[in-house]
């Protein structure tokens, strides 16, 4: 949700490629999103964070089971921007430098060893009923048949497989 034009200011060799459908007016030129400010000003910002050692490898073989069989490998020179931690910090910076909210900042081991506390948390901040949270749930059952399928299995296949969540996906 970065503008091209952010992201090829922060990769070099990057070059923005223009979208016939991603506009980047989005009334304040310090706004590094495509998305409206009135959106931005509209939602409580939250981001959740993990470590790299962990979700770097996992967004590759999601990416990787996400490819048609055959096609050719992913491309080297996309990985600084798909692995980048930078553009949560350019959200964060925004948020802080220019509009009236903070974030959020969730550590995904946080929210996997402790999930009531940060839950209660997050649902008392954004004025959330608190009990209607679920911890466990029925498995939700995935198709791939087309490439968009395909990529939503893969990068939400293990969540929509399980029944709650898996304390063994901690980085410590």
């Amino acid at each position: 949700m970065i503008k091209p034009s952010v992201t090829a200011q922060h990769i070099k060799g990057y070059e923005s490629q223009p979208s016939p459908v991603i506009h980047e007016n989005s009334s304040d030129d310090l706004n590094p999103t495509v998305l409206p400010v009135t959106f931005l000003d509209a939602v409580s910002p939250a981001i959740m964070i993990r470590h790299p050692a962990r979700f770097i490898p996992s967004f590759y073989r999601a990416m990787l089971r996400s490819m048609k069989p055959g096609s050719p490998p992913m491309e080297e020179t996309q990985w600084p921007v798909d692995f980048s931690l930078k553009w949560l910090r350019l959200l964060y910076d925004y948020y802080t430098n220019h509009r009236s909210q903070t974030p959020l900042i969730i550590d995904g081991d946080d929210l996997v060893n402790h999930p009531d506390v940060i839950m209660d948390v997050f649902c008392e901040r954004n004025g959330l009923d608190k009990t209607k949270v679920q911890y466990e749930w029925a498995p939700v059952p995935l198709k791939s048949e087309t490439p968009y399928d395909r990529l939503v299995t893969a990068f939400k296949g293990t969540l929509n497989s399980s029944k709650g969540i898996n304390k063994a996906a901690v980085s410590r």
